[in-house]
C-alpha cells in the first residue's frame, strides 16, 4: 500500500519500497540525506522514497554506523538497594 509522508512536501502521497524503479521516462532517481528518492514532475504518482517506514521515523534519532558503537554488550543492572523490598510485608 502507500503511506504518507509527514513531510509537507507536496500534497501527492509518496510510495515507501524497499526497491525503487523509474516508472516512466520522466522519472528521476536523486539521493537526499543517504535515502533514495524518485522524483517525476510529469506524474506525481510515481514518487517514491526507498527505506522502511515507521511511525516513529519522525522522532528518531539520525542513525551513524553500528561499528562506532563498539561491539554488543549487554547493559549493566542497577545493584539492588533496600528500597526495592515488596511493600505491605
Amino acid at each position: 500500500g502507500t503511506r504518507r509522508t509527514l513531510l509537507p512536501t507536496c500534497s501527492a502521497t509518496m510510495k515507501v519500497r524497499t526497491s525503487v524503479k523509474l516508472m516512466c521516462k520522466n522519472c528521476k532517481a536523486v539521493r537526499r540525506k543517504g535515502r533514495l528518492y524518485v522524483v517525476c514532475k510529469r506524474n506525481p504518482k510515481h514518487k517514491q522514497r526507498q527505506g522502511f517506514a515507521t511511525v516513529a521515523e519522525s522522532h528518531a534519532v539520525p542513525f551513524t554506523s553500528a561499528a562506532s558503537f563498539g561491539p554488543a554488550t549487554p547493559f549493566p543492572l542497577p545493584a539492588p538497594t533496600a528500597s526495592l523490598r515488596p511493600l505491605g510485608l
